[in-house]
């Protein structure tokens, strides 16, 4: 009885381990929120819960079958039992591995460390029920195939629990993160606060003015993309009394967002750079994204001051209605504007206006959107005391930030890396890039990951824009077909060519596929991240 206990643990944690590690990444990328968690299951972890689903019926009826070969509690089923299980979820494991590596945090630990224990718990405390109640009327592989089953099927709600169960843990650390945060930065009164927010553009932007304003001032920026709230806190720590300007990267996935980082920055200084349609699936519609971006620029002093990227519709619409002092600057226009962008293989020319006088520069940020973007930082240089001189000396020694057209030579292959994320503007702009290039022309993208409702036509644009330059797309996902009837679209009005669309069910695959066709001299673009979940 004892061994069929075990077997039963062991079977337990190799079904968390194999099936839940997927899951877990998903987890992961929702930002821990189990009600984006369970949407993204049903839209995009089918084949996951089809392989869960095929286990658990499996077991069940191998069990029911072979059940009366077995004595009640006999050692031999238990252990055939925990190396079926193990030998299923062990294929499992190899066939769908993540993209991805799961992100080993603190939390991370805590959170696996819980809903494991509850798991094997349940397992075990199933099979002890199951036993107590039916005794030896049924067989015991049957009660521990049940257990294993219901257990497996409902494994999501076990990876929601283990993030519950530390939920007022969380809570308190976040409360004393954030105070000891506001604490630190009101107790600098002459420290400019400066906050930028964007549907795009906005880690970019600030890269760029971080490196601006450092050939004047001590200047603390958030690094990399930390743009939640304890993000923030955590860059703050490295304020001290001599640090006179603070950037802060403001991320949002719904309404409310901004307004929260606000009240711990308190900012003296908006930024607003490009909006969009994106994460449509949190918010529902481009004015709430507007809405959202906007309360950045409603938590301004009335003596703060509101910049705002020429090149966004959006942007330029909440520019209109700030009633704060303010300026509009980018690639198309504004008090810093661009007069040419032209791109080359060694990087992108640009002849910029800054203060009413043109300065010409070539940099390795890529694309007309990254010369908009130098623009926006350089207004805001140019109004804290920044000779435009010392602007087009920082502009030329900028470099790309990682997976943001990025431009990788390796073994006579031009990579482009525009990985880290995907909207409309962004696809132009990678596509700007990809076709001064020469030789053949591929893409590899899932597409734009969430547009919501809107999803089927923004992938559609996607594919119509690639299409204008690339030879080959190779889509991934379930937004595939969108890309390829987009990538069709402009063939069939005669405007361009037709580009071949290749379907790719997960990242492997569309590696696989590349690697037989690329020679040198070719380029690639990489447009997007594959989450894990596309993994098929």
């Amino acid at each position: 009885m004892i061994y069929f206990f075990v077997a039963a643990c062991f079977s337990a944690v190799c079904v968390y381990v194999c099936f839940g590690r997927k899951f877990f990444a998903v987890f992961q990328q929702c930002a821990y929120r189990c009600g984006e968690f369970f949407g993204a299951l049903k839209k995009e972890c089918k084949n996951e819960i089809e392989y869960l689903s095929t286990y658990s019926l499996t077991f069940f009826v191998y069990s029911l079958v072979f059940s009366p070969l077995f004595a009640l509690d006999d050692v031999l089923f238990s252990t055939v039992f925990f190396l079926g299980t193990f030998a299923f979820a062990l294929g499992v494991f190899l066939k769908n591995r993540p993209v991805k590596k799961v992100r080993i945090t603190a939390r991370f630990a805590r959170m696996t460390f819980v809903s494991v224990l509850l798991f094997v718990l349940s397992t075990v405390g199933f099979c002890y029920v199951g036993y107590l109640v039916v005794g030896y009327d049924i067989p015991l592989c049957l009660i521990l195939s049940a257990s294993i089953t219901v257990d497996a099927l409902t494994l999501p709600f076990f990876i929601c629990a283990g993030c519950g169960a530390w939920l007022p843990y969380d809570r308190l650390t976040f409360a004393k993160s954030v105070k000891r945060c506001k604490r630190k930065l009101d107790g600098l009164p002459g420290l400019i606060r400066i906050g930028i927010t964007g549907s795009y553009g906005k880690t970019s932007v600030k890269n760029i003015l971080e490196k601006m304003l450092s050939v004047k001032y001590r200047v603390v920026a958030t690094p990399l993309s930390y743009n939640t709230p304890l993000g923030i806190c955590k860059a703050a720590e490295k304020i001290n009394a001599e640090t006179e300007i603070f950037i802060a990267e403001m991320g949002a996935r719904k309404p409310g967002d901004i307004k929260e980082l606000c009240n711990i920055v308190r900012p003296d200084v908006g930024i607003i750079t490009g909006i969009c349609g994106q994460h449509l699936e949190t918010f529902l519609s481009v004015e709430n994204v507007k809405s959202t971006k906007n309360e950045l620029i409603a938590a301004l002093p009335l003596d703060g001051y509101a910049f705002f990227s020429a090149d966004s519709a959006g942007s330029r619409e909440l520019f209109e209605k700030c009633g704060l002092s303010k300026c509009l600057a980018g690639a198309s226009g504004g008090e810093v504007f661009v007069e040419s962008v032209e791109e080359r293989e060694d990087g992108t020319h640009i002849a910029m206006n800054i203060g009413g006088k043109a300065y010409s520069f070539t940099t390795e940020l890529r694309g007309r959107a990254n010369a908009g973007n130098i623009c926006l930082a350089a207004a805001v240089a140019l109004k804290t005391g920044i000779s435009p001189e010392r602007i087009v000396v920082a502009a030329e020694r900028l470099k790309p930030s990682p997976h943001r057209l990025e431009v990788i030579r390796a073994n006579g292959v031009i990579i482009i890396d525009d990985s880290y994320n995907a909207n409309v503007e962004s696809v132009k702009a990678a596509a700007e890039v990809l076709g001064c290039f020469k030789g053949k022309k591929y893409v590899v993208t899932p597409g734009v990951v969430e547009g919501g409702a809107s999803a089927g036509k923004i992938n559609a644009d996607v594919g119509e824009i690639l299409s204008r330059v690339a030879d080959e797309i190779i889509a991934v996902g379930f937004n595939s077909a969108d890309i390829a009837e987009g990538a069709d679209k402009g063939a069939d009005k005669g405007t361009y060519k037709r580009t071949a669309v290749v379907e790719a069910n997960n990242i492997e695959e569309a590696k696989t596929i590349l690697n037989a066709k690329l020679k040198k001299g070719d380029a690639v673009l990489f447009l997007n991240d594959i989450p894990d979940r596309y993994g098929a």
